[in-house]
């Protein structure tokens, strides 16, 4: 995927998040943030992976569970609490439920 591509992507989801979105601009940024996380994970963008998942969360996309682990162990091994916030406001918005130490949150 070319840079030039994640731009264009990144763009979409953009444009989807407004609150006017159209529902067909809404179905390619959920689309589009789906595929950028797709490519975090893959590449081991670890701390991308989460704010990409953020995103899609937010956005509505469908997230399979493979990425909710990866960002999961993620976040929770994270001494950043601005990843772990992320991946907590994430599984809020996707009505997940996670549990991180409260202690590390």
């Amino acid at each position: 995927m070319s840079r030039e591509l994640v731009r264009q992507m990144r763009t979409t989801v953009s444009h989807g998040m407004v609150l006017d979105a159209s529902e067909e601009s809404l179905e390619r940024a959920q689309l589009a943030a789906a595929q950028l996380l797709e490519r975090s994970v893959a590449l081991g963008h670890r701390r991308l992976s989460v704010v990409r998942l953020s995103v899609a969360a937010q956005c509505g996309a469908a997230v399979p569970l493979a990425h909710w682990n990866y960002c999961y162990s993620v976040a929770r091994s994270s001494g950043d609490p601005r990843i772990r916030t992320l991946f907590l406001d994430a599984a809020h918005a996707a009505q997940q439920e996670f549990c991180l130490p409260a202690a590390r949150v």
